[in-house]
């Protein structure tokens, strides 16, 4: 079934390639989904010309336009638009200097001010572990009284402590250990109404992929990428 094709544009100014596939024909408008060369695509269009490679279905379509990516190393190659292999995984290039300048230059006033508005400082001798070693003291947990918190070795901790760390504007009391105790054996006695279930195995319309759970409503039916048949 030719639902799909899959597609070369060249642009002759620049000598550089872009591939993709598209569900639909070839006489239906469609140019491509990559906005770096349908920029260039807009300013001068009597440069490019385009190429039917192949047509099919979608999933071939799909798997041939990969296959052609990955075979050109097309994201790292400076002769392609494309910014990926087919993988979704985007490639922008090199940073200029002026972007490895900016990423390594200090953070300005305004971003430190930021910053200790909502992150502790801990730099230096605020830092628990401060004059410590993690090797020599292991096995190093957080422990608090639901007022007080210290950074100690386990069981070194002061009596009715218990592990984690206090939480701000907690009007609650700490739970007692004999509490955690209790919370403890109720979770492990807790029924699992999904232990055992079997879900019940359904078709996506769009790439015919049969299966059950989470994963089908999540990445098929309505959301599955072949349903718009373009990329």
């Amino acid at each position: 079934m030719n639902e799909a094709f899959v597609y070369c544009w060249t642009d002759h100014l620049t000598n550089k390639l872009y591939v993709g596939w598209h569900k639909g024909t070839p006489d239906d408008g469609y140019i491509c989904s990559s906005k770096l060369m349908k920029e260039q695509y807009n300013k001068r269009p009597s440069d490019f010309t385009r190429q039917i490679i192949a047509v099919g279905t979608c999933k071939d379509m799909t798997s041939f336009e990969t296959n052609i990516l990955r075979a050109e190393n097309a994201k790292n190659n400076h002769s392609y638009y494309n910014m990926h292999n087919g993988d979704g995984f985007y490639s922008y290039g090199p940073k200029t200097e002026e972007q490895i300048k900016k990423l390594k230059g200090p953070k300005t006033e305004e971003h430190k001010a930021a910053m200790s508005l909502n992150h502790a400082n801990v730099s230096g001798k605020n830092n628990p572990m401060y004059g410590r070693s993690a090797v020599t003291e292991k096995n190093l947990k957080w422990y608090t009284d639901g007022i007080n918190e210290k950074y100690c070795t386990e069981g070194t901790q002061p009596t009715g402590w218990y592990r984690g760390r206090k939480i701000k504007g907690c009007k609650f009391p700490p739970r007692t250990q004999e509490h955690r105790d209790k919370l403890s054996i109720a979770a492990k006695n807790r029924n699992n109404t999904l232990k055992g279930h079997k879900y019940k195995n359904v078709k996506c319309p769009y790439c015919n992929t049969v299966g059950g759970g989470g994963n089908m409503t999540r990445h098929h039916f309505d959301n599955c990428r072949y349903k718009n048949g373009s990329n």
